[in-house]
């Protein structure tokens, strides 16, 4: 066993550490520790919210303040550019990564947190905006393109489609739209080509008639930047947990509000109420010691009931423990 002494120096190496490479993902330990440190965590966590961690020790800077040539370099590569033009920038840089939907969510979440470091009102804007979306579901998306690409003509797509949006509601219009785009605007090029099926290249030309000829205004251009008002469950998580380190009233409210959105019945697919759990506890993550902690309560109440009323799987028996222990959370913070 360790040594006082050594136990304190294992713990100074461990704050060291964490100070400098992953002070954003460790926010309530900082706030443990912080105060022995005579360390802020609210401000650690502003410095460091402009820093993207790379592959393996790789840290990426995205707002270089500790050395002065590449500030200078920086400088000179954006001399000239207004207040206004970097806020759209950085929108555009986001809303150029949501587009497609089934992109992966990283680069929408760095730019959201750019924005938020760099123009905190803006940002705020903008972050309850995104996270204001409807939240589509997968399976029942994959269930319709079942139905569409055997029909043949713009009556028999429009027939699907209509259909399908009078049974799940008229957000999934928008939801349709984008993810026919995204199949055409990542038509993969002559050499990426020989490593796809016929079959998926058949698919590919199939859904660009289909765009065409029921959505012919739509921006069918890569990289263009606009609001797609829907998203998956799993990236609305992805952007909650990033914009943890930023108090907010109002991004709390809104988070709120997508969690009391997230309704199992909108909802198909194996494994629906896990994910839905994990969902609910970014929420409360990001919201514990809110107003809302009475919710969050009742939530997991119910969840853990149901699960222990049934035959635990792997996966529930886990989310079990994480509730309970979020539960045991949520009735210290004494909202």
């Amino acid at each position: 066993e360790a040594s006082t002494e050594e136990m304190h120096e294992m713990e100074d190496w461990a704050f060291d550490i964490l100070e400098a490479l992953n002070a954003n993902q460790e926010y309530d330990l900082l706030k443990l520790l912080g105060p022995k440190y005579d360390i802020d965590p609210d401000i650690v966590i502003q410095m460091f919210s402009a820093m993207t961690r790379g592959g393996g020790t790789v840290l990426d800077i995205t707002s270089p303040v500790e050395s002065s040539s590449l500030a200078e370099a920086v400088r000179t590569d954006w001399a000239g550019l207004s207040r206004e033009a970097h806020i759209r920038s950085l929108v555009e840089d986001a809303l150029t990564n949501i587009d497609s939907l089934t992109s992966a969510s990283f680069p929408t979440e760095s730019a959201v947190r750019r924005l938020m470091f760099y123009y905190p009102k803006e940002g705020e804007e903008f972050a309850i905006k995104l996270l204001g979306r409807f939240i589509y579901c997968d399976d029942a998306v994959s269930s319709l393109f079942e139905r569409l690409l055997p029909e043949e003509g713009a009556d028999g797509w429009r027939r699907v489609i209509d259909a399908f949006v009078r049974e799940h509601g008229e957000p999934y219009a928008e939801v349709i739209r984008a993810l026919l785009r995204t199949a055409v605007i990542t038509d993969p090029g002559e050499y990426e080509r020989q490593f796809i099926g016929d079959e998926a290249l058949r698919v590919i030309a199939k859904v660009e008639k289909i765009l065409a000829a029921i959505y012919p205004t739509y921006e069918r251009e890569p990289y263009t930047a606009y609001f797609v008002n829907a998203v998956r469950l799993f990236d609305q998580g992805r952007l909650i947990e990033a914009l943890k380190p930023f108090k907010s009233k109002k991004i709390d409210k809104a988070v709120h509000e997508a969690f009391k959105s997230n309704a199992p019945e909108r909802f198909e697919g194996d494994n629906l109420d896990y994910y839905m759990d994990l969902f609910a506890i970014v929420c409360m993550s990001r919201s514990i010691g809110t107003e809302y902690d009475a919710q969050y309560r009742a939530y997991c109440e119910r969840r853990i009931k149901e699960i222990e009323a049934t035959d635990e799987k792997p996966e529930e028996d886990a989310m079990l423990a994480a509730l309970k222990e979020w539960l045991k959370k949520l009735g210290k913070s004494g909202k």
